[in-house]
């Protein structure tokens, strides 16, 4: 991703570009650019990449071959839940974020192994991202760059309680 984002300026650079490169395991990348053009890559070791003009992924690609992980991980689910975000009309950067540190998004179950390790918001124009949990947020930008390490843990962290490192 890296590599990605050092080299392409545009979506359709950014896409050029991951379908010609050689994928371990399947990954879902969405890309946007500046002038608002995205499209979602999927990619994968066996079929080989594909690309749909999707706004938002989850952890499934086109078709779900796995229903217990589908019931599992909630990813259809989440996907509707993305699909009608990305589509309301007059939502503050604000109410996204609360909306992420929110079921069907913001996953605590560790019996399960299903826990939302963190989320990031990007900002296109200013060039930056938030990291962010429930409680706690960290913002880094190409001008505003900290090395950090931040420890979270797991079963205190729905209550703020993180450690720097």
């Amino acid at each position: 991703m890296r590599y990605v984002l050092e080299t392409c300026s545009t979506t359709e650079e950014a896409v050029e570009c991951l379908i010609n490169i050689p994928s371990h395991m399947s990954y879902n990348v969405t890309v946007l650019d500046k002038v608002g053009s995205y499209k979602t890559v999927y990619l994968t070791p066996d079929k080989g990449p594909h690309v749909d003009n999707e706004r938002v992924a989850t952890n499934h690609q086109q078709a779900i071959d796995w229903l217990a992980y589908e019931e599992f991980t909630a990813t259809r689910e989440r996907k509707v839940f993305l699909d009608g975000l990305v589509n309301e009309k007059d939502i503050s950067r604000d109410q996204v974020r609360s909306r992420f540190l929110q079921p069907p998004l913001y996953n605590k179950d560790i019996q399960k192994n299903f826990v939302t390790l963190y989320t990031v918001q990007y900002d296109l124009e200013e060039l930056s991202a938030t990291v962010f949990w429930t409680g706690r947020s960290t913002k880094q930008s190409f001008d505003n760059f900290r090395e950090e390490r931040m420890y979270v843990n797991l079963n205190k962290a729905n209550k703020g309680e993180f450690s720097r490192g």
